[in-house]
């Protein structure tokens, strides 16, 4: 862990990864907040007095959805659940979404380190910010495949300039 460790400092600090800090100021700036509309306002908000809701897919909508639809329409697995999410959030809001994913940090930052001989989840957490222009599912779904391959070596280059790099990136939130 030690090489991986001192590798992921010196390529934090390299001219790709300090190249990416506009795009990743732009995607925070780009944020617009709301709030989820409340069915009522209660003074004892509490997971105990949370409703769940549990909708069960068979095999067969559960195949065609991680397998058929992304190799159908080109795209991963990833996009068409990010898909479908800001489709339901639509309905409560209908600008922007600012969403933070999670990725297992298994980027290749050079043929000298074998992360083959290591076990877990390093966490690469990053953010995107999605706007729709339409509800069609595939416009929508074309639109978040066009944005992750867009997404800067798979996002990891956020956490590298917020958690390792000195500077104004400390302060993203």
């Amino acid at each position: 862990y030690e090489v991986l460790s001192n590798a992921l400092l010196e390529y934090a600090n390299s001219r790709e990864v300090l190249g990416q800090d506009s795009y990743w100021s732009r995607v925070l700036n780009s944020s617009n907040n709301f709030d989820i509309p409340l069915d009522f306002i209660s003074e004892n908000n509490k997971n105990k007095d949370s409703e769940k809701i549990i909708q069960v897919f068979s095999k067969e909508v559960t195949s065609n959805i991680l397998k058929e639809l992304p190799k159908r329409y080109k795209t991963k697995i990833i996009e068409v659940l990010i898909s479908a999410f800001i489709l339901a959030l639509n309905d409560w809001n209908r600008s922007g979404y600012l969403i933070n994913l999670d990725a297992h940090g298994r980027h290749e930052l050079s043929d000298k380190i074998d992360l083959t001989r290591t076990v877990g989840w390093f966490t690469a957490i990053y953010p995107i910010y999605l706007e729709l222009d339409s509800l069609d599912l595939l416009d929508v779904l074309n639109y978040v495949s066009n944005y992750f391959s867009m997404l800067p070596e798979s996002g990891i280059g956020y956490g590298l300039l917020k958690y390792l790099c000195k500077g104004p990136y400390r302060d993203w939130e």
